[in-house]
């Protein structure tokens, strides 16, 4: 079952980094990102510290996400006002 879902992720892999060439963006960047994260924390052998670091990386990737998509600054006068 590991190998299906690692071969499934790593198909995903493929076709977000063909994505990436094409578009240029930084959300698709991201979305890779993600994929990379979960099936680094997929591997069997994976030890608690391992995890732990890859839960921090996942929940802060997931917040830039959010945070980026929230509201993009235009200019330095939306910072000022």
């Amino acid at each position: 079952m590991y190998e299906f879902i690692s071969f499934i992720l790593l198909a995903l892999l493929g076709f977000e980094l063909i994505r990436l060439i094409l578009v240029h963006s930084i959300t698709v960047v991201m979305e890779l990102m993600l994929l990379i994260i979960a099936r680094k924390m997929l591997y069997p052998e994976i030890v608690a510290l391992d995890l732990l670091c890859c839960v921090i990386a996942f929940l802060l990737t997931i917040g830039a996400y959010y945070l980026y998509e929230s509201k993009p600054l235009k200019g330095l006068e939306d910072i000022t006002k």
